[in-house]
């Protein structure tokens, strides 16, 4: 918390008979945000002002209002808390403002903005607090509606994330409440027009098709958010936001790892799964979803126990060494000061079983269709059962599924997961095709498998490598630079050694590059011919002069 700034004597300037205003926080479309002395609670606060033209209107006042009541319910260590709400005069105008806990630290936007994209244990701390506010919200039938980077607010102590809070329910309503709005306050439509509630560019396919949403919609928003956390840029990111809109409703979900290599495997299944198209094959509560980051953590290496999925790449840098901490959860008693959110590594043997058993299928180990269980100590080690050991509840006889065909890699982790396998190692590879496409799936695809399968897959990266055209004729470089997904172009140059029309090299020379970049292909014009030297026009040699005898020359 940050410190209570002590009021003047006498004071003087205040809004609402109470407050005394020392700094702005932000501004938005409908409202500022004022760092202030609350005389009556005698504490420093943040109030929200509605924008005079806004608070003119009844209506848009009375939503404004209605926000702070739906967020005045809930009592949460990690949901910043309403303290007071109510309407003042000014030169005539009424004034809605809501007085809310004044939370230390910054946004994740700013955040990433002045310190570049966190780690991923500081996103998996980060996701896990979200989710326990999340879980609060929605058992008490509210959903928030716009979890976005500017309405996460991180506090850090050095490298320690020391606390998280979600703010502003100003979209928030109730479950199953369509997603549409006609005034300011719930979307960014015109007066008199209804159009989507909710941040484009953190919008769920179903919040931008106006649909009813519920807590899932959440979830999706989340995963949008640890994506924006770990690479410092929104899931998809373009100035066009009827292009972004499309993304949303039918591209297939970014992959954290293809933006911020070394992100581990297992927190690109979560960011996956979170953000599949339809709700009903997403996390179906945070719990679920808070449970899955559990066992990024564990899968990342910090524990020494089973691996829940293989990862590709270097380890994590900058990993603090395990340590016994304490979690916030969502049964945690909601009172202040905040308890710290950081946690340790060292997770009780229980605690891991519990989150192996309700992980997603997508996070099932590569190595077996069944889950099994970890432990943290040799004492608290469960064996995981042999194949001849039987399991308790299985069917008689395995059912037999096909393996889906290679595709968009969003539509293939719904067809695997809608089939009953589980997918395993996602390898990103060098490939013209286009950015996460499965491009290969073992079992292959077609093959007739068991229920509960493990398929490894190889994901196009989005880039290639720069294929070798040295010696071949222009036309034929041209033909396979294209084809390895470049824009290839000529570039003449001369050459001392090479006849014409021979392809020297590329430009640039070799290594990896994105897709749909310029090549140049340096093409020899042949050697510099030499200039011939005009031959020289020999002068004419003048005749000599005749003298008569006697005379002397001219001159003399």
């Amino acid at each position: 918390m940050i410190d209570d700034v002590p009021p003047q004597d006498p004071p003087i300037g205040l809004i609402a008979d109470r407050f005394r205003v020392a700094g702005l926080l932000g501004t938005g479309g409908s409202a500022s945000v004022f760092r202030a002395f609350d005389s009556t609670e005698n504490r420093a606060v943040a109030i929200k002002l509605l924008h005079p033209h806004l608070s003119d209107d009844a209506g848009i006042r009375a939503a404004f209002l209605a926000e702070a009541r739906r967020s005045r319910e809930l009592r949460h260590p990690r949901i910043v808390e309403v303290i007071d709400v109510g309407v003042f005069h000014d030169d005539g105008s009424v004034i809605a403002w809501i007085a809310e806990e004044l939370i230390a630290g910054a946004t994740l936007a700013e955040h990433v903005r002045a310190h570049g994209p966190l780690s991923t244990r500081h996103a998996v701390e980060l996701g896990r607090g979200i989710l326990d506010a999340l879980s609060a919200a929605h058992d008490a039938g509210l959903v928030h509606r716009d979890v976005s980077p500017t309405n996460v607010m991180l506090e850090f102590d050095g490298d320690t994330l020391v606390d998280v809070t979600l703010l502003d329910f100003g979209l928030a309503d109730v479950t199953g409440a369509d997603a549409v709005g006609s005034d300011v306050l719930r979307s960014r439509s015109h007066a008199g027009r209804t159009g989507v509630v909710g941040n484009v560019h953190f919008a769920s396919p179903e919040q931008l098709r106006g649909e009813p949403i519920d807590g899932r919609g959440d979830l999706y928003q989340l995963g949008a958010v640890l994506f924006f956390a770990v690479t410092g840029r929104r899931p998809y990111d373009s100035p066009d936001r009827t292009a972004v809109m499309r993304a949303h409703l039918s591209s297939p979900p970014p992959v954290p790892s293809v933006r911020a290599p070394g992100v581990p495997g297992a927190f690109d299944r979560v960011v996956v799964r979170a953000m599949l198209k339809s709700p009903e094959d997403r996390f179906q509560d945070a719990a679920e979803m808070r449970a899955a980051l559990d066992t990024v953590i564990v899968a990342s290496g910090s524990v020494d126990a089973t691996t829940v999925t293989r990862v590709w790449g270097p380890p994590q840098s900058g990993q603090r060494p395990a340590q016994t901490g304490v979690s916030a959860t969502t049964d945690a008693e909601p009172v202040r000061p905040r308890e710290s959110i950081a946690w340790g590594v060292g997770l009780a043997a229980a605690a891991l079983l519990t989150a192996v058993v309700i992980a997603v299928p997508l996070l099932i180990p590569a190595e077996s269709a069944a889950p099994r269980p970890v432990s943290s100590t040799p004492a608290a080690s469960v064996p995981a059962p042999s194949p001849s050991t039987p399991v308790p509840n299985a069917p008689a006889v395995a059912q037999t599924v096909v393996v889906p065909s290679l595709g968009a890699l969003g539509e293939f982790l719904t067809a695997l997961h809608a089939g009953g396998l589980v997918a395993g190692d996602i390898r990103y590879v060098d490939s013209p095709a286009d950015p996460d496409t499965v491009i290969d799936a073992m079992p292959a695809p077609g093959e007739q498998v068991a229920a509960g399968t493990v398929v490894a897959l190889t994901v196009a990266s989005g880039a290639n490598v720069v294929p070798a055209v040295a010696g071949l004729t222009p036309v034929q470089a041209l033909e396979v630079v294209r084809s390895a997904g470049f824009d290839a172009q000529l570039a003449i140059v001369t050459s001392s050694d090479l006849p014409r029309d021979v392809v020297i090299g590329t430009d640039p020379a070799t290594g990896s590059h994105r897709l749909g970049s310029t090549v140049r292909i340096v093409v020899s014009a042949g050697p510099v011919q030499p200039t011939p030297k005009p031959t020289p026009t020999p002068e004419p040699t003048p005749e000599p002069t005749s003298t008569v005898p006697g005379n002397p020359p001219d001159g003399e």
